[in-house]
This record gives C-alpha cells, sequence and structure tokens, in this order.
C-alpha cells in the first residue's frame, strides 16, 4: 500500500488508544448529527480518513434538520476546502493546534463546571497560536453551550511530530464536552486497523540495507515517490539482489526493479476493499473487471499462485477471493446464500457486502486525560523562514499523476492544473519581490525544489503550502518532467505513533527570475483585479 500517510490514520489510531484503551480501532465522528463542529485541520471534505462518507455527514450536518443549521469553525494555517465552506476559519500558526485545543479544553470543562486537572495559560496560548485569549473564550462558550459539540483531529495538526498529543488533547475537548457516544459525538468504528506505518518501513530498509532482505516484492506502492530521499530507500534498494514490481505503469520504483511483473490495471482487475473510516459498520467493496486486458498484464495473485506450484489451496483469483469472502455468507449482513456461486452473484451485483445495521460502540474505558498544552509551533527567522506545509488535493499519493483527465482537473481552491505551485500569501510576495508564476527555490534542511508562486490570500503570511502529487521522473509522459514533489524537502523524522512528521518543516524561499505561467481556470483579473 502506499507508503505516504497524508491522512495520518496511525497518528488517530494512536491518540484514540491513549484515551479509549482500544488498540487498532479509529474513532467515528458523528458529524450528521452534530450542531456545532470544530475541525482543528481535518479536511474531511477533500482528503481527510473518508471524504465520500463525511461529505454526506456534512450535508446532513448542515440541511438535516429543519430546526437548525450545523455551526462549522475550522483552525487551520492554510484554508482548505473544508475551511472555505466553513462559518469561521481560524488561521491559527501550524502546530499550536493542541495548544489551543488544550485551551479550550480547559474552558469548555470548567463551563460544565468539571474540574481540568491542568491549568492553561491563555496568553501563552494566544502568544504560541496568535488566538486571542478572548477568541478562544468565545469560542469555548460555544462550543460548551451546543446541544452536540463535535471536535475532528486531523491534517496539519496531526503531521506534526507532536501530533499525536494533539489528537489526544481534540479528543478529550470531546470528552470534556460530554459528546461520547452520543448523537453528534465521538464513537468506535467496528473495523480493527493493523499497521505498522512509517516505523515499518524504515525498519524494512534497515534490513535491506545490512543485507538482509534477498528479494523484495513491491505491489501498490512507489517508495521512490513517495518517501524522503533521507529515508535511504534507494540506496537501500541496491543491497537487494532481487527487486520484483508488479507495477501497472512504470513508475519510479518499478523501473529501478530486476523484474516488473504487470498488474492489470485497476478497471480490468478483480478485488475487494475494507471500508476502514467513516463506515457506522463493515463493509466491503467488491470490484470486477469492466473492460478486457488491454495488454500482456497478469493478476498478481495468478502469478503467486503459479510460482507457488500446488502448495495453495486456491486455483485462480476468482477462487481465493471466493474463499476469502466465504466467511461472510453466516456473517449477518444485508443479504446472504447457501453457496458461494449465488453468494458470489450477489457480491457482484451489489457491490460489495455489508450489515444491514450499525455496528458503532460506545468507548467503555475513556477516562479523563490531563489536556496539557503541546509545546506549539517551532520558532522561525521573521522574513527569512516560513512554515511549509504539505496537502493533498485530487492527486493523492501521486499514484494517479499519469491520467491526462486528472491533470486537465482544476485544483478545488486554485483552479490550477497540470502542474505544481507554491501558495504565498500575496503580503509576503510583495516583501519577497515575486508575483503570480515567478519561480521560486524553496529549501528545507533535506533539500530543494522549485515552483511557480500562486498568490494566495487564505493563507497566514508565516506560511507557505505545497499540494502532493507531482514531480514524477517516471510514470509514463503526462506525469514525468512535471511539477515538483514535495517528498524531497521532508526529514527522515517519525514520530511516537511511527508515522512520518513532515508537518514541522521550515523553508526559506529564494526567488530564481525565471517565470513559469500556470495554467488556470480562474479569471485573475476578477480575483486580484490585476491586468
Amino acid at each position: 500500500c502506499s507508503f505516504l500517510r497524508l491522512s495520518k490514520r496511525q497518528r488517530l489510531l494512536a491518540a484514540s488508544e491513549r484515551v479509549f484503551g482500544n488498540p487498532g480501532l479509529l474513532p467515528y465522528f458523528d458529524l450528521a448529527n452534530a450542531d456545532v463542529a470544530f475541525s482543528f485541520g481535518a479536511d474531511f471534505l477533500q482528503s481527510w480518513l473518508s471524504p465520500v462518507a463525511y461529505s454526506r455527514q456534512f450535508g446532513q450536518f448542515r440541511q438535516g434538520r429543519t430546526t437548525r443549521r450545523g455551526y462549522l469553525v475550522v483552525f487551520e494555517a492554510r484554508q482548505s476546502l473544508t475551511a472555505s465552506n466553513a462559518d469561521e476559519w481560524i488561521p491559527i500558526k501550524p502546530g499550536s493546534e493542541g495548544a489551543v485545543a488544550a485551551a479550550l479544553y480547559a474552558l469548555v470543562a470548567k463551563a460544565r463546571g468539571l474540574e481540568p486537572a491542568e491549568a492553561v495559560d491563555l496568553a501563552a496560548v494566544e502568544s504560541l497560536s496568535g488566538v486571542s485569549a478572548q477568541r478562544l473564550t468565545d469560542l469555548a462558550a460555544l462550543f460548551a453551550g451546543a446541544e452536540h459539540p463535535l471536535a475532528l483531529p486531523g491534517g496539519a495538526a496531526l503531521a506534526q511530530p507532536a501530533g499525536v498529543d494533539a489528537a489526544t488533547v481534540v479528543l478529550a475537548l470531546n470528552q470534556a464536552a460530554g459528546n461520547i457516544g452520543q448523537p453528534g459525538g465521538v464513537f468506535l468504528s467496528p473495523n480493527p486497523i493493523v499497521d505498522g506505518g512509517y516505523a515499518a518501513v524504515t525498519d524494512l530498509i534497515s534490513r535491506m540495507q545490512a543485507g538482509q532482505v534477498k528479494t523484495l516484492f513491491i505491489h501498490n506502492a512507489n517508495p521512490l515517490f513517495e518517501l524522503p530521499a533521507a529515508a535511504g530507500f534507494e540506496a537501500a534498494l541496491e543491497k537487494v539482489p532481487t527487486v520484483i514490481s508488479f507495477a501497472s505503469f512504470p513508475d519510479e520504483t518499478a523501473l529501478k526493479s530486476d523484474y516488473v511483473l504487470p498488474d492489470h490495471s485497476p478497471l480490468e482487475s478483480f478485488g475487494y476493499q475494507r471500508t476502514l473510516a467513516g463506515a457506522d459498520r463493515r463493509a466491503y467493496s467488491s470490484i470486477q473487471p469492466v473492460v478486457s486486458p488491454l495488454y500482456n498484464t497478469r493478476a498478481t495473485v495468478d502469478v503467486l499462485l503459479a510460482a507457488s506450484g500446488s502448495s495453495l489451496p486456491y486455483t485462480d483469483e476468482v477462487d481465493f477471493l471466493q474463499q476469502k469472502i466465504a466467511a461472510l455468507m453466516t456473517a449477518g449482513g444485508s443479504y446472504t446464500a447457501d453457496e458461494i456461486f449465488t453468494f458470489w452473484s450477489l457480491w457482484l451485483q451489489n457491490g460489495g457486502w455489508w450489515p444491514a445495521s450499525a455496528e458503532l460502540t460506545v468507548p467503555e474505558t475513556a477516562e479523563t486525560l490531563t489536556a496539557s498544552a503541546p509545546s506549539g509551533a517551532a520558532g522561525l527567522e521573521e522574513g527569512k523562514q516560513f512554515y511549509l506545509l504539505t496537502y493533498a488535493n485530487h492527486f493523492g499519493d501521486g499514484s494517479g499523476a499519469n491520467r491526462p483527465w486528472l491533470q486537465e482537473m482544476p485544483d478545488s481552491l486554485t483552479t490550477v492544473t497540470w502542474n505544481s505551485w507554491v501558495e504565498i500569501n500575496p503580503k509576503t510576495a510583495e516583501e519577497l519581490g515575486v508575483t503570480n508564476d515567478d519561480i521560486v527555490k524553496i529549501s528545507t534542511a533535506d533539500g530543494e525544489i522549485e515552483a511557480s508562486v500562486y498568490l494566495f490570500p487564505a493563507i497566514r503570511p508565516d506560511t507557505i503550502a505545497l499540494p502532493f502529487g507531482q514531480g514524477h521522473t517516471a510514470l509514463g509522459r503526462w506525469a514525468e518532467g512535471r511539477g515538483a514533489n514535495p517528498a524531497k524537502l521532508f526529514a527522515d523524522q517519525a514520530n511516537p505513533a511511527g508515522e512520518l512528521a513532515y508537518g514541522a518543516l521550515l523553508a526559506t524561499i529564494t526567488p530564481t527570475g525565471s517565470r513559469r505561467p500556470l495554467a488556470r481556470i480562474e479569471s485573475i483579473l476578477g480575483v486580484y483585479g490585476e491586468e
């Protein structure tokens, strides 16, 4: 699977275990029944956990009740798609999300007659975050006075080295509001997750470097593109005698492999996907081919079965899948059958399988937390350094950059197509002497890239942002040599949850004197008043 987790799932798992004591279960946030929601970087309309499920819930949050309309407040340094649809956007400093959540926790607990275990200095939080003490007090009153308040942790808040602490405090804020297991509150998903995260990747790299890996299979992942160069995967790959890729397209890692045994493309494949986030019950989506294979490809399952001889009890990929889902026939789903072939037919016709009713659980081991404030944002040299944010848009992890229709699709907020850009506040750009389409060099302690400037008023002046997904050196003509890869700027740094901590980067900007116009749909005249 993809090595880069822009949704920060592992961090949320770790925080959930701290608060609720149930390892491997993600929180389920009942946004549909909330009336006030605070999002700490959770871009649920585009990239957080399950955008389809939470977008549907957001529709209910806004319009599902005739008596009231849900009120959304978003805390983040850059205005995301979710923040652009919020009632209030609070542009806090990157890394200060946990401190703000801790302050709100203390104020909400006090308003509800609880005694917070630790006092929070509002003046200190104001200095860390840029949010005034009075504004924090007003927001806490709004949250405490709501009938069904809800706080969501995600995005840049979890990408920090202290991201687990920030998520823990946000979950504790829900606890202080008394919404655990209540409508519009927090439940536990019924879908257990076992995931080693970035820590498992670094362990693999160490074993590769030590010569302990003789044969490496790579399927549905492109580590040479997704991982920081500082992680050393490319050098470690050279020490593996046999590297076998099952990539459907010639990505960066496939071109470094000894053998490529291409899998069918998604439209040519059988398979299934288990829904891990955003579902209130176990859910499996069935996958079946809609076109015949165009080239000489072969399902990876069939390749491995052929290589194993008769040592595995499966005849082919379909038989393997049928045996995998056979247990669902007696699992109380929305349909059933007496034998596998009828069940398989229903499985394909219905597009998957799920129980007829919700299976959410209420945490039983929740305990009151201290919710002490994390240290906040890293210091920077004003005017010389900037907080650097990397976010996911419709490109996700970048594996779809070779689809021209996806390249042609405009970004939701900037409408830019076919390239990368760096978002800079117009005031900051004026101070740097750059404007739209100027090429600048963005440098961190671990690398540098170049990108065209996009003047973006909805970002803090001390912050810049880059979308992920472009900057390929392979993957075909539509992807290769287009844009820049932010992973080149990342440090090889993991947080306590074992995931890559890429949210604490400080960057410098250097004008190059060159220009590269960006293709975009919006009218520059209409947006910025320029000629």
